[in-house]
């Protein structure tokens, strides 16, 4: 395979990016096109189309090609793909020449659209006025101690101790502070020599 010299850079990844553009896009395509072997095509679309494959060779996958599909899977090592047997393989290849029908075919796409939907649920993320909250209660709770515990080591200890365990929300709330100020629209820019 021709492959452009985006993928044999020896810079950077974003040297590489620079210089990578939409023609050697193309050509990396056409590339790799060439190369599909029919069989692994004719496989793809037999049962989208298996009238327009009638004249080619039933493609059965061999035991062999089971078990590297099988062994990819494993390496891919992620949900669903754990658990996948020569059984779950075989069952998919099953009577090729049985086309998909149109339930079929809207019950993968609802199925599709349901994964998309689950995996757009956005993730909580706590804001500056949340954190500050927070610390604000640990730094009241501190000054509680010192102030009320006759036992000044104890109450100097839970400061450290708190302090301590509160250092990754003093990070999140200098991160948080910093990207709530308005830059410069000079800090866009590089000075070019």
């Amino acid at each position: 395979m021709q492959v452009s010299s985006f993928l044999i850079c020896g810079d950077t990844n974003s040297t590489c990016w620079k210089e990578y553009d939409m023609l050697k896009c193309v050509y990396d395509i056409a590339a790799s096109v060439g190369e599909i072997r029919k069989p692994t095509l004719s496989a793809c679309w037999k049962k989208l189309l298996p009238h327009l494959l009638a004249d080619v060779e039933d493609c059965h996958s061999t035991t062999e090609a089971i078990d590297a599909a099988i062994n990819v899977a494993h390496a891919i090592g992620k949900e669903g793909f754990f658990d996948l047997t020569a059984e779950d393989i075989q069952e998919m290849t099953d009577d090729p020449t049985e086309g998909l029908t149109e339930e079929q075919l809207i019950e993968l796409i609802d199925q599709d659209e349901h994964a998309e939907l689950d995996e757009e649920e956005p993730k909580k993320k706590m804001n500056l006025q949340t954190v500050n909250n927070l610390l604000s209660n640990l730094e009241e709770a501190i000054n509680i101690a010192i102030d009320e515990d006759p036992d000044l080591d104890r109450a100097v200890q839970f400061r450290d101790q708190i302090r301590l365990a509160s250092l990754q929300y003093r990070d999140l709330q200098t991160t948080l502070t910093v990207g709530a100020q308005q830059k410069r629209i000079t800090s866009y820019f590089s000075k070019i020599n």
